[in-house]
């Protein structure tokens, strides 16, 4: 069985790795590690995504998209909720 190499098949990885994030994408994912402040990080990324690289935007609406469905059952057991 040979070996395939792939060194240097992904330069684009390399660089990205290297790269130091902007302030917009880093206070995006602090808000976003808090349920509580998901709304906040959506503004965030809503209000600043002009100053983010185009790939941190497209992290950015991922990891939004799945932190707010990750949140959706505890979201639909509150609403569901009887009043007292």
């Amino acid at each position: 069985m040979k070996g395939v190499c792939l060194w240097g098949a992904f330069p684009q990885k390399i660089e990205a790795a290297a790269v130091k994030p902007t302030t917009a994408f880093t206070l995006f994912e602090q808000r976003l590690q808090k349920p509580s402040s998901l709304g906040l990080a959506q503004a965030t990324l809503v209000n600043r995504i002009g100053q983010m690289t185009q790939t941190e935007a497209n992290l950015a609406v991922l990891h939004l998209e799945n932190a707010l469905k990750a949140y959706l059952p505890t979201a639909t057991t509150l609403m569901n909720a009887p009043v007292v």
